[in-house]
């Protein structure tokens, strides 16, 4: 998993993913003798600005609190050097985390402003291990996407996600243990639409779908297909959808 676009695919957008499929599962809908996956996130549903803003704040806030400590901190000993060395490092993450919330915040309202939820029509459907899958990509912006190319590049991914519930609040721990890259796709300047064709092939060891109950939780084997659109100025988004695989 060396490939730059891995590591977007690392541990925070698997844990996004698997809160996502918790919340919404698999959307489709049949339309024309065809199955059209849906991105739910690609309305406004799940993006509470005023919520993630304070959340975001709060975040960078016990951020810099906690850099402010390790710089100025004068607690003596071993104990002191430790907890400074400690803020040190949790800091920065802290801070980082409370951009990133707030980032993506912005960017989700970005997406829903400047076009229409995507779309993923994929064939044959229902899927079983070994197939050759067809997806196509499909979304249309509300206003042309400006002087800038762009680039839509896409991933087959099959995801593990186990759910705890023990606790009072519920934590995930999600991992892919399939991926397959897919080709990018270089935009021109002033679309109206993106929309592109990928093939791929399932592993014929595939497990199938899976969304069990657990002594802990739940647990489900995830499989889809995630998709980013990049066009400086204009749009930064990603999409995932998430279709199933029978035996």
């Amino acid at each position: 998993m060396t490939d730059e676009r891995l590591a977007r695919f690392g541990s925070g957008r698997s844990l996004y993913l698997a809160d996502q499929l918790d919340r919404h599962g698999i959307c489709l809908e049949q339309r024309n003798g065809e199955t059209v996956l849906l991105d739910p996130l690609g309305t406004r549903v799940g993006i509470k600005p005023t919520v993630q803003a304070l959340v975001g704040g709060l975040v960078m806030l016990i951020g810099l609190g906690m850099l402010g400590q390790a710089i100025t901190g004068t607690r003596p000993g071993w104990t002191g050097l430790l907890l400074r060395g400690l803020f040190f490092v949790l800091g920065p993450i802290a801070l980082l985390g409370g951009i990133g919330i707030i980032r993506r915040m912005i960017l989700q309202l970005q997406a829903t402003r400047r076009a229409e939820p995507a779309e993923l029509r994929v064939s044959p459907y229902p899927l079983h291990p070994g197939d050759w899958v067809t997806v196509t990509f499909s979304r249309r912006f509300k206003t042309p996407s400006g002087s800038n190319p762009g680039k839509v590049s896409a991933m087959a991914f099959g995801l593990d996600v186990q759910k705890d519930t023990t606790d009072e609040t519920s934590t995930y721990r999600a991992s892919p243990f399939w991926i397959e890259n897919l080709p990018d796709k270089d935009l021109p300047s002033g679309l109206m639409q993106v929309e592109h064709t990928w093939q791929f092939c399932l592993p014929p060891d595939a497990v199938p779908t899976i969304e069990e109950k657990t002594g802990y939780g739940r647990h489900w084997v995830a499989w889809g297909v995630d998709v980013r659109i990049e066009i400086k100025g204009f749009l930064s988004s990603e999409s995932a959808f998430f279709f199933r695989v029978e035996p």
